[in-house]
């Protein structure tokens, strides 16, 4: 996993990997509250330490390549405008529902 720096480096990677899954395979995005801790919570409650400053961690993966970045509580209004505009201009691939399928179907339920 790569741990990138910046957030403008992620979403660029971001970009990339939207565009190679575009026809063929899935692309994950997970985001979770992180604390920056690397190793588990001692049982001993004097040994744990706090860092006040609330982090997210941001990760990545299709099956091949995955990516990460860690947004501090201070960028994350602009992670976030940056983020969704990156996930609008990506959506185009999705495919759209058939929505008359759907009544026909529950036409048939009715009638039977």
């Amino acid at each position: 996993m790569v741990l990138l720096k910046s957030y403008d480096n992620f979403l660029s990677e971001l970009t990339k990997l939207f565009e190679e899954t575009r026809n063929k395979n899935s692309l994950y995005v997970t985001i979770k509250r992180y604390d920056g801790r690397t190793k588990p919570k001692s049982r001993n409650p004097a040994k744990n330490e706090s860092t006040g400053d609330n982090k997210c961690l941001i990760r990545a993966t299709n099956s091949k390549k995955k990516i990460s970045c860690v947004i501090t509580s201070k960028e994350l209004n602009k992670f976030q405008l940056a983020y969704a505009s990156v996930i609008k201009g990506n959506m185009v691939a999705l495919k759209k529902k058939d929505k008359r399928i759907g009544r026909i179907k529950g036409k048939k339920a009715m009638a039977t």
